[in-house]
C-alpha cells in the first residue's frame, strides 16, 4: 500500500508531465516550491488523484495518477473517469514511458490509449 507520503513525492514529476495544468479542469495549477510545498490559495495547490478510485478497486500505481487542484479532486471525488480524464491519463504515462516499467513491457501512448 502506499502511503500519503509517497503520492506526495510523486506530484513534482505528474506536475511536470502535465505542464501544470489540471486534468480536471484545464487551468494552471500553482507552481511548487523548491521544497515541493505548494504556495498561494489551497483551492490551487495541485493534489494527486486516482483516475481510477481506489474505492473502486484503482491502485496506487503511478499509471493511474494525475495532479489535479485541491477543488477539482474533491469534486470528483470517487467517480470514474471521464474522456479527458483518460486523455491526460494517456498523456502523463507517454510522457514517462521509459521510467514505467510493467512486467517486462514499457507503456507507451499506443499501449494506453484506448481503441
Amino acid at each position: 500500500m502506499t502511503r500519503r507520503g509517497d503520492l506526495k513525492r510523486r506530484l513534482p514529476a505528474l506536475f511536470e508531465a502535465q505542464g501544470g495544468i489540471c486534468a480536471h479542469c484545464g487551468k494552471p495549477m500553482l507552481p511548487l516550491s523548491v521544497r515541493g510545498e505548494p504556495v498561494g490559495d489551497p483551492d490551487m495547490f495541485p493534489s494527486v488523484d486516482h483516475v481510477f478510485p481506489r474505492a473502486i478497486g484503482g491502485l496506487n500505481h503511478f499509471s493511474n495518477l494525475l495532479a489535479m487542484h485541491r477543488r477539482c479532486n474533491s469534486t470528483k471525488a470517487d467517480t470514474l473517469p471521464n474522456g479527458c480524464h483518460l486523455v491526460w491519463l494517456a498523456a502523463v504515462r507517454a510522457f514517462h514511458a521509459p521510467s514505467m516499467r510493467c512486467g517486462s513491457r514499457v507503456a507507451t501512448l499506443a499501449s494506453v490509449w484506448p481503441s
